[in-house]
Order: structure tokens, then sequence, then C-alpha cells
């Protein structure tokens, strides 16, 4: 096979808008396809589809792009985010300060800040999602701590303490009560683009035969509705006399012979093409099998790495929580029902009214699409 699966996955994200995912854009014909966003994410459950979260501090950010010059390699961080297996966010605090970091920093490094500045700008910041938690009140004993240790950091602290993330990558000693991870971080990236590969490529084949039967239904409903417009004794005169020719054709020995004649003759080129298929689909089983291993690994190690996190006990906490995780904007009905489903017990027969109320007392965090459907907030870069 001249092309594997990892180029088809390269193609594919490379053809991105800026910001775009993979899996979001799978998301939003599905969402198209099925009429709702309760199908799309329970089809996703079924399928094994879970969105990992995680928060990066600046130095990290700075390092990562420090390494990608050096190597002249990329990292797994950004192919990850594009695939959108991971979601990646960090603090609008972080988005302010890396260009200025970037100045500072990059010529001590041996690299050219201008070229890094474009990097930044154009192959990170867009597939970073910059929150402004700034209006969350400090109710925890360490984000207070943090605000007398280092201001700077507090919208990473409030962040984290929003979104609750699989890892936090920072090095800074100030957000180490926090859960931070530095030692293994590529360990980590790596494992969320190996897991993503797989979610996306199941994802692609399910809403690819998904829009098939779709096309099929839509064709067939056209000609059943205007085999009913159409007169019946002319489709009866049309399809009778052909239902006869046919018959006769078969009865008649001579024709029969032919006909048997001329099947004996393609059958083994119908035969050779049929194998030729089967020949061409067993590299890309064995390429998509060899992907699901290394997925299975990834799991692993993510499972290994994941942060200890406190249970949710608010209704914010819930919905940051579920909306962080999601492939695409959630209606509060779909919203509500997850969060149950998760513990939460709703006081009122109706909790999404009440859930759409909180949502609105954080405008800067939370927002709603034109179908009314909730998400986190992404402040785009200055």
């Amino acid at each position: 096979m001249s092309e594997t699966l990892d180029d088809l996955l390269r193609h594919l994200s490379d053809g991105l808008e800026p910001g775009q995912s993979l899996l979001e854009n799978a998301y939003s014909m599905l969402y198209l396809l099925m009429g709702g966003d309760q199908a799309v994410t329970r089809m996703l459950d079924s399928l094994g589809i879970s969105i990992e979260v995680c928060v990066f501090d600046t130095n990290m950010l700075l390092n990562d792009i420090k390494y990608t010059f050096k190597k002249q390699h990329q990292t797994a961080l950004l192919p990850g985010a594009k695939l959108g297996g991971v979601k990646v966010f960090a603090s609008v605090n972080v988005r302010d300060e890396m260009p200025r970091k970037i100045k500072e920093l990059m010529p001590q490094w041996g690299i050219d800040p201008q070229e890094a500045l474009r990097m930044w700008k154009t192959e990170y910041a867009p597939w970073i999602r910059f929150v402004n938690p700034s209006d969350m009140p400090l109710i925890s004993d360490r984000l207070m701590a943090l605000e007398r240790r280092d201001p700077t950091d507090l919208q990473t602290g409030q962040l984290i303490e929003l979104v609750h993330p699989h890892a936090v990558i920072s090095n800074d000693p100030d957000l180490a009560p926090f859960g931070t991870l530095s030692q293994y971080s590529a360990k980590v990236t790596c494992a969320y683009l190996e897991k993503g590969k797989r979610e996306v490529l199941v994802i692609y084949f399910n809403a690819t035969g998904l829009l098939a039967l779709q096309l099929t239904a839509t064709a067939l409903y056209s000609l059943m509705a205007w085999l009913r417009k159409v007169d019946k004794l002319i489709l009866m005169g049309i399809l009778l006399p052909l239902a006869v020719a046919g018959g006769a054709v078969w009865l008649y020995s001579p024709s029969r012979t032919w006909l048997q004649e001329r099947f004996r003759a393609v059958k083994p080129g119908i035969q050779a093409a049929f194998w030729h298929v089967l020949d061409g689909l067993q590299p890309v089983m064995e390429d998509y099998m060899r992907l699901k291993r290394e997925a299975e690994k990834a799991h692993d190690i993510l499972a290994q790495s994941r942060r200890l996190t406190e249970p949710p006990i608010t209704v914010r906490d819930y919905a940051s929580r579920i909306l962080s995780r999601a492939v695409g904007p959630l209606s509060a009905a779909e919203l509500s029902r997850r969060m149950q489903k998760q513990g939460y017990v709703p006081r009122g027969t109706h909790p999404e009214l009440y859930l759409r109320r909180v949502f609105r007392t954080h405008p800067g965090i939370f927002g709603m699409d034109e179908d009314k459907r909730w998400y986190i907030k992404r402040h785009r870069s200055a």
C-alpha cells in the first residue's frame, strides 16, 4: 500500500481551517445527519470515543516551540489537537504572555524570535482553547494561596479548577499543588495523539456509512414518491411487458444457454476483481489493527498519568467538566441528562432552566451557538 492510514490522517489534518479538529468536523456532520446532539453523543459513547483535556502553562508551550526549532521536528502536541482526541486549554493570560516571552527567550536559545512568533500565531495559538476564568470565585485554599504567591498564575489555577483536566502540563513550582506534570509530558502528548488516530478513523468510517445509508434512503423515498404519482395503468403497461420478455428469454432454451455461457465467460474476471479488492483491503486492515494496538497502549499511559480530582459538587462543576470533554456544543437538555448520568440530582422538574441561568451568570466562560447549544467560550489570539 503506497499510503498508510497515518498519511491519510496527516492529509486530512493539513486541510483543516485554523482551530478546527477532525473529530469536531465529524461531530458537525453527524449532528446534521442524526438531527440532535443526544443521538450523536450516544453514538460516540458506543464507539468508545472520549475526549481528554489538558491545561498548558507558558513555560511548557515555550519548551515545545523550542524543541520544534532545535530538532526540526514537530512534537505530538499539535497533531493530537488537530485530530481532536485531546482539547488543549490555556488561560488568556498565557495567550497574552506568550509573544513577550518568545521575544525575550528565543534569542537566548539561538532561535529567531520572529520565526518563533510566526509559528506561535499560525501553528499553536489557533488550536489552543484560551479561556478567561477570571470571574470564577476563589473558593479553594490552593487558589487563595496561589493568588498570594504569584497572581500571574491565578488564571491557570482557576482554569484547572474549572475543567479538572486529565493533566496539567507545567514545570512552574507555584502550580505544583494542582498536580502538574512535566517530566513525562512528551509521553502523555504522544498518547493523546495515538488514541486520537483510532477515534478519528472509527467516527469517520461510521459517519461515511451513515451518510451512504441516508443517501440510499433518500433515493428510495424519491423513487417511491415518483411511483405513487405515476398512473397505475401506465406503470403496468411498462412493467408487464418487461416481466414477460424476461421470463420468455429465460424459458427459451437457446437464449438461456447463451446467458449461462456469457456468465461463465465473465465469472473468472468477476472473481479476480473480488480477490483484488480483498488483497487491497488487507494492508488497510493490518494498518488499522496496528493503530488500534497503539491506541490501547496509549489508554494505559493516560490511565496511569491521570490527575486525582475532586468529585463535582455544584451545577457549574458538572457542566464545565462535561462541556470541556464534549466533542461539540451541547443543548441544555442533553447536558442535564449527562449530568444526572454522572450523579447530579436536580432539585426541580426542569433542571435545564437553572442550568441556563448558571451559564448566563458567567458570560466570559460559557457561550451559546445559533442552535442554542452551549460550549466553553474560546478567546482567540489577541
